[in-house]
């Protein structure tokens, strides 16, 4: 049973709600109902009190359609509009009985403007977009928060329990999708393309996401929690090893922003939203910010977060105030451009619900293009710059088709309940 279902309600007097939203963060619940002209809105944090928020009309009573719809219905309250004490009844009533939420669509449609980023970013890279100088302020500003930005929505979307599912889950894909990219490529090259305990390329990220999930007990139960991930990230430049082992230094780099969302993802939605921010104002923001790295004249390894500070041939404190100075202009960066996110369900959402398919399939579009354009594509950069936007989008949209992520996780569920646990991924 999908979330939507589980989430659906109905009127006590056979009424038919036109719009029903339930956002759910660590702060706390949202509930915004809407019926014709009136409205009713809830919201509560994880300890009892209830929080009114708004109230116009008249509420005869409500029940959740779940497995205990007949139970629910026996208990559906009945409130005097009269009282705030009515409200908070009702809030009660509706906050015990839900249990779960609805997907917010604009988490979904910045998923979805952040992985086609992604996807476009890897095909510049493609075509050499580093050594163009236009390009490379572009790729620059994308680069400075769209993984930033993804992760911490990641981090905001994560659940509270079932973390051992949903880490042998992300293990299975990774297998599943290193096997798949360094297989061939280490047969058509004659050699092995990547160490043993080193993700491919984009794999990276889920890598991570399991040592993220895997710290998510700590993150929401620590104290300072945001501010000790910050540490560990300017600290962990001095890492002595290899950064692309184990994906450790991506780890290490992207983890304040994990943290970030999980502890105030849904707070940071509300304040980009109160901000109001125009579009072409995060804009201008983004691209300054870009002119002034490069201006700088940092490395592109600095934007990938992969590189340790001696890789990157600089002393303990340009690298200690360059790490902090990145990460502040990233968290920045992610809360205009989620102030400029559309709040309405589209094609954008689609693409958002399906980004972790996305993500780990448009990397064999990305190879082959690259290996096309090396052998038999003579345009020049600027034709080759042109191709790619209506290439990204291409690709894009047909990865979003939901039958891929359906496909993987049903593949992975399976390897799952097989290998360990009885129960559905």
């Amino acid at each position: 049973m999908t979330s939507s279902h589980r989430c659906a309600q109905r009127w006590g007097s056979s009424q038919t709600i036109q719009r029903f939203v339930c956002f759910e963060g660590r702060s706390g619940r949202v509930l915004h109902f809407r019926q014709g002209q009136f409205r009713f809105g809830v919201a509560f944090a994880d300890n009892p009190r209830i929080y009114w928020l708004k109230f116009a009309g008249r509420i005869d009573g409500v029940f959740s359609k779940t497995k205990q719809s007949t139970e629910s219905h026996q208990k559906a309250t009945r409130a005097n509009p009269t009282t705030e004490n009515s409200y908070k009844n009702v809030a009660a009533s509706l906050c015990g009985e839900l249990g779960t939420y609805m997907r917010d669509p604009r988490i979904d449609n910045a998923k979805g403007v952040l992985i086609l980023l992604v996807v476009l970013g890897h095909y510049l890279e493609a075509i050499n977009g580093w050594g163009d100088r236009y390009l490379s302020l572009f790729l620059t500003a994308i680069y400075m928060f769209h993984m930033p930005a993804f992760i911490f929505l990641v981090g905001m979307t994560t659940k509270q329990e079932g973390h051992r599912t949903r880490v042998l889950k992300f293990g299975i894909i990774l297998v599943m999708f290193q096997l798949a990219y360094v297989v061939p490529i280490s047969i058509i090259n004659g050699e092995r393309v990547v160490g043993l305990f080193q993700p491919y390329w984009v794999l990276w990220f889920l890598l991570s996401l399991i040592f993220w999930t895997l710290l998510t007990p700590l993150i929401v139960t620590v104290r300072y929690a945001f501010v000790m991930s910050l540490a560990v990230a300017i600290i962990g430049g001095f890492y002595p090893g290899d950064g692309y082992q184990f994906s450790i230094m991506r780890t290490l780099t992207f983890l304040p922003f994990f943290v970030g969302g999980i502890l105030y993802g849904q707070r940071a939605i509300t304040v980009s939203q109160i901000l109001s921010t125009r579009w072409y104002l995060a804009v201008a923001f983004l691209g300054v910010a870009a002119v002034t790295i490069k201006l700088w004249g940092l490395e592109k390894g600095w934007l990938y977060g992969s590189f340790t500070y001696a890789r990157l041939g600089v002393d303990t404190l340009f690298g200690t105030l360059t790490r902090a100075a990145l990460l502040i202009a990233s968290f920045a960066s992610l809360i205009a451009f989620l102030a400029c996110i559309p709040t309405k369900r589209g094609f954008l959402s689609t693409i958002g619900q399906n980004s972790l398919a996305i993500f780990v399939i448009h990397g064999f579009f990305v190879l082959i293009f690259e290996e096309a354009i090396t052998r038999y594509g003579p345009l020049s950069l600027h034709w080759r710059s042109a191709l790619v936007v209506p290439l990204s989008l291409i690709t894009t949209v047909v990865l979003a088709n939901p039958i891929y992520s359906r496909t993987i996780q049903a593949f992975a569920g399976s390897i799952g309940k097989r290998l360990l646990w009885d129960r559905k991924l």
